[in-house]
């Protein structure tokens, strides 16, 4: 089964979804799915990078937020600047991911 390159992959979520969030976590991703602000809301979540780096991670969020902010179904309430500074568990692996319905 072929990669598939997951700005692409961001890019189809952003066109079908009915609505789409992007962040970063330390968590494993079925519990960051699982938590009381996504659960009743979103049923799908899938990785777009991990890396050992949280600065890398916040980074990489605010790239990928800043890209899609505004848009009609992204559900991100802050810019990838405002976003920087969130807290992630402190766990030594960090995964920014996209969340959708």
């Amino acid at each position: 089964m072929a990669q598939i390159d997951k700005d692409k992959l961001l890019y189809i979520i952003s066109l079908k979804s009915n609505e789409f969030k992007i962040g970063k976590t330390g968590k494993a991703l079925e519990e960051r799915k699982n938590a009381d602000d996504y659960r009743d809301t979103y049923n799908n979540i899938i990785s777009l990078y991990e890396t050992t780096s949280k600065d890398l991670a916040s980074w990489l969020e605010a790239y990928y937020i800043d890209s899609y902010y505004g848009k009609p179904n992204c559900a991100n309430e802050k810019n990838g600047y405002e976003s920087i500074n969130d807290e992630m568990a402190d766990t030594g692996t960090y995964t920014v991911y996209v969340v959708w319905r």
